[in-house]
């Protein structure tokens, strides 16, 4: 199973709150509780995106930031018509800093 259909198979309820934090604050990582995958994130392209809008997806394109830190590695996607990289990587530091 690719890693395209392993997201597509995910639960359709998470997808639509994945899609909701998108839309609304522009960010959402691995470690929001959401079981959002980080190999999902590394992996991410506009075949994931345009999948997501069927799930209420409305924002721009989606990028995906993420860094080591000294807990383990934090990811995070984020919705360049809300938000910018920079505040994708402080949005994952400060989740990181909280000890995740």
């Amino acid at each position: 199973m690719t890693k395209f259909e392993a997201f597509s198979a995910w639960d359709a309820t998470l997808k639509g709150e994945v899609a909701a934090q998108l839309n609304g604050s522009g960010i959402v990582s691995d470690e929001d509780g959401l079981g959002l995958s980080s190999t999902w994130i590394e992996s991410w392209d506009e075949e994931f995106t345009e999948h997501l809008r069927n799930f209420g997806y409305t924002g721009g394109e989606i990028n995906n930031v993420g860094k080591y830190f000294s807990h383990g590695a934090v990811y995070a996607l984020y919705n360049e018509a809300k938000t910018t990289h920079l505040k994708a990587m402080a949005y994952i530091k400060k989740l990181a800093d909280a000890g995740m």
